[in-house]
């Protein structure tokens, strides 16, 4: 999958994520899977943010759960 494409989704998801707009984060990130392109862990930390920053901590957890089975373990960081 290109890196270009990957940095594109990012850069769109963190910059919802500082206006603290969720949805719009979280509706890019089903794109990219139905797209087939790979969430990796800034990916993962921008659409967090996305939703701490909406105040929705609770679509936070359920949603970092979710992401963290789907990481590679040395995606996640030491420990895991």
């Amino acid at each position: 999958m290109s890196l270009i494409l990957i940095h594109r989704y990012t850069s769109f998801i963190t910059a919802y994520a500082r206006m603290g707009d969720a949805v719009s984060a979280l509706e890019l990130l089903r794109e990219m899977k139905l797209q087939g392109v790979k969430v990796n862990i800034v990916v993962f930390g921008a659409v967090m943010d996305a939703c701490l920053r909406a105040k929705n901590p609770d679509l936070a957890l359920a949603l970092a759960a979710e992401l963290r089975k789907s990481l590679e373990p040395d995606e996640v960081g030491v420990g895991y």
